[in-house]
């Protein structure tokens, strides 16, 4: 992936549906891909089929997504529904962990800085 990536492509093809890797292994080619050309080369990840968890997988690496063999309408709106987060998008996808913690991952760095500021002031105004 680094060799590929290193080309200058505007984007870069991983076939997860027809390889042997595993989560872990798609996870690192996309990010290596993002790494390597500073955000530059799209990754693009074929998921291996329908699966709920491998479409979010896919998606909280970083990577855009297709969708192979979506032959019927319901097909096509479980997949929507997997790619979406929750009720508020009529998604049926829960976001990670580290993607919304209030207070640091809605904030820009700036706003990060200033929660670190306002926690020093609070330990240095605590009694105990």
């Amino acid at each position: 992936m680094r060799f590929s990536a290193s080309l200058g492509f505007d984007a870069v093809w991983i076939d997860w549906e027809h390889c042997s890797c595993n989560t872990e292994t798609m996870t690192d080619m996309v990010h290596t891909a993002m790494f390597v050309t500073q955000g530059h080369t799209i990754p693009w990840i074929r998921v291996p089929g329908h699966d709920h968890a491998a479409i979010g997988f896919a998606l909280d690496a970083g990577a855009s997504i297709v969708i192979p063999q979506v032959d019927t309408i319901e097909q096509a709106k479980h997949v929507v529904l997997a790619a979406k987060f929750g009720t508020k998008q009529n998604g049926t996808r829960s976001s990670p962990p580290f993607r919304l913690l209030p207070g640091i991952s809605h904030q820009s760095a700036d706003g990060v800085r200033r929660l670190a500021e306002l926690e020093r002031q609070r330990s240095h105004h605590d009694p105990n």
